[in-house]
């Protein structure tokens, strides 16, 4: 595993919070299905099941590695399903990371309460964190 200084992690959570922003609301995307092997890689046979759109900026640093997540506002679901990961496309409609989406117990990067439908989909607490 890498470990990286206190002034390292800091530095990488400014850069990619960066990297985020664009010309229009960087956007969240959640899938079903296996995630890509990077995010240049586009996705075959999953679905997209819901769309978020994060605010300008997106993310707030906290100096010591971690990427909090302004707040983000709720959207209806476009299909019902397992979201199992996420994207993050920047401003200009670029993909920056792929994210692990789970449940309430799991380790995942996003946790979801419940399962995509078409009702609101909300996100309580979102945190990239750098180690």
């Amino acid at each position: 595993m890498l470990r990286t200084s206190e002034r390292a992690r800091s530095e990488l959570a400014d850069r990619l919070a960066t990297l985020i922003e664009g010309t229009a609301p960087p956007r969240l995307i959640f899938y079903d299905g296996a995630m890509p092997p990077a995010p240049d890689a586009q996705p075959v046979d999953q679905q997209v099941l819901a769309v978020l759109f994060l605010r300008s900026p997106a993310f707030a640093t906290d100096g010591l590695g971690a990427m909090i997540a302004l707040p983000i506002d709720p959207r209806p679901g476009l299909r019902a399903g397992t979201a199992t990961w996420a994207r993050i496309l920047n401003g200009d409609g670029d993909p920056v990371a792929d994210l692990d989406v789970g449940g309430p117990g799991t380790d995942a990067d996003i946790i979801l309460n419940q399962p995509i439908s078409a009702g609101p989909v909300e996100i309580s607490h979102f945190e990239i964190r750098f180690f």
